[in-house]
């Protein structure tokens, strides 16, 4: 794997969301934060709402979508923006995971980023947080201590580059979906979920089976 972040667990990216934008809360009260995953694809945006100075280059334009790949160039914002942007991804990259080879044109992460500037950006005092605030647990989805004898699925070959999990996958579509699988009710093995040959080895491991 070329990248695997120190708070990365399979987990839905539902409940990665949810924890990222609380970590973002707590160690950057002075902006506000907003994490969505724009249309349900695979994707997580990073939207920045308000903050306690300008991060803005030019404060009339609207739109600004950063590249997170060049954060520190990057001429819209100024030179408090790049901090608060750079600080912030590397809170959202602990939730991550890279196993792509561009080799092969093989692409697999746990989500896309991406990081934007809203339009009604304003400048803000931060709230102190309550004690309420500061005491509020975080409920999250955890797969790792699921029982895997009540699992009923198969894992097959389906092709020289693909296999294939098949059986009562109901259950555990956020966790296949975690994986990178992709579900299709027409294989010609019965309705499941297709992942990258590359896959099977981990995910037997984590099945058991």
């Amino acid at each position: 794997m070329r990248y695997e972040g120190s708070k990365y667990k399979i987990r839905s990216l539902k409940d990665t969301a949810t924890l990222i934008r609380e970590e973002l809360k707590e160690k950057m009260p002075n902006c506000t934060w907003s994490v969505a995953n724009p249309q349900g694809h695979r994707q997580l945006r990073f939207t920045l709402r308000s903050c306690d100075k300008e991060v803005r280059a030019d404060v009339n334009r609207k739109w600004y979508n950063i590249n997170h790949y060049y954060m520190e160039d990057c001429k819209e914002l100024n030179d408090y923006g790049k901090e608060i942007f750079i600080k912030a991804r590397e809170i959202v990259n602990q939730y991550n995971m890279d196993d792509s080879d561009v080799m092969t044109d093989y692409f697999n992460v746990h989500f896309y980023e991406d990081y934007t500037v809203s339009d009604n950006f304003s400048v803000k005092t931060p709230k102190p947080l309550t004690k309420k605030e500061k005491k509020s647990d975080v409920f999250t989805t955890d797969f790792s201590n699921f029982d895997k004898d009540k699992v009923e699925i198969d894992i097959i070959k389906y092709s020289d580059k693909a296999i294939a999990v098949i059986g009562d996958t109901k259950p555990i579509k956020d966790i296949l979906r975690s994986f990178g699988g992709r579900f299709n009710p027409r294989l010609t093995c019965g309705a499941g979920w297709v992942f990258s040959a590359r896959k099977e080895k981990e995910i037997r491991q984590f099945f058991g089976a």
